[in-house]
Order: structure tokens, then sequence, then C-alpha cells
């Protein structure tokens, strides 16, 4: 599995509070499975932090698997996600992308994106927003996608 940290990125104070940048871009991430050891959270990319300063931009996440987000899982954190393919990824939730807000509101920002071919065994076969997630979604295509139960490209429950 490939996992990023944000803070191994750079970190800064601010308000008496560390703050992390993390950019990723022009990466292919392909072929990594996150298995159930650490609830498979992340095939190709786990983001968990709510302090994190997160970029994706013009990244290739293909062929990955979890049980939630086969393709990228999102916690607590509100990430830009801008020029991304996403493609024959696959999670019980959110084949492409899984979005699960904690106890704080977080708001992804999703733009510019391709969702091909992913897979969900349950809800959101692209993509999977829940818990106190304001999920925004800008010009993207979505084909092909499929769920078993909700949401061919796009399950809400946020």
């Amino acid at each position: 599995m490939f996992e990023v940290s944000c803070n191994i990125c750079e970190s800064f104070e601010a308000a008496e509070k560390t703050v992390s940048l993390c950019a990723v871009s022009g990466t292919t991430i392909s072929d990594n499975h996150a298995t159930d050891d650490g609830a498979g959270l992340g095939g190709g990319i786990a983001i968990n932090s709510f302090d994190a300063i997160v970029t994706l931009a013009g990244n290739s996440v293909t062929h990955n698997s979890g049980t939630e987000g086969g393709g990228i899982f999102v916690y607590d954190c509100s990430p830009t996600i801008n020029n991304c393919i996403f493609e024959n990824n696959s999670a019980d939730y959110g084949g492409g992308i899984g979005i699960w807000g904690g106890t704080t509101t977080i708001q992804p920002n999703i733009s510019n994106c391709i969702f091909n071919s992913n897979y969900a065994a349950y809800d959101g076969g692209a993509l999977s927003n829940r818990g106190n997630s304001d999920l925004i979604i800008s010009n993207c295509t979505f084909f092909e996608n499929e769920a078993y139960s909700s949401g061919g490209a796009i399950y809400n429950d946020s």
C-alpha cells in the first residue's frame, strides 16, 4: 500500500497548532492494496489528518483496492483533488474515493477529474461521501462505474 502521511511533507506552527502541508502531483499510483489488518482504508492513498492541507493534482490512480476508498480514502480532511484520473479501483465503499467526515465537518473539493470503471461492493462505485462532509464536485466525468447496492457513480450520506 502507498500511504501519504502529510506530516512528512512540511509542517509549521500556526496559532499553537501544527499544520501540515502535502502535495502529490504527476504521480501514478497503481496496483496497490490495503488489507483488512488496518481496516483496509485507502488502497492507493490514505489521508487522515484534520489539520493537514492536502493537494492532489494530475495523478493517475488505477487498479487499487481496499475496504473503503479503493483509490483514495479521506478521513477528517478537506483535500483539493484536481485533474486526476481514477480508473479500475475497487472497494466495499467508494471504489475510486471513499470520504468520511468525523466529528468536525470537512469540505473536500474534487474538480476536473475522470472516474472510469470503478467498482463498489456496496455503495458509491466511483465515490462514497459519508459522515460530516460537505463535498464539492465540479467539472468531473463519471462513466462505467458500478455499485452493487447504491450510487453507481456517487453515493452521498452526509
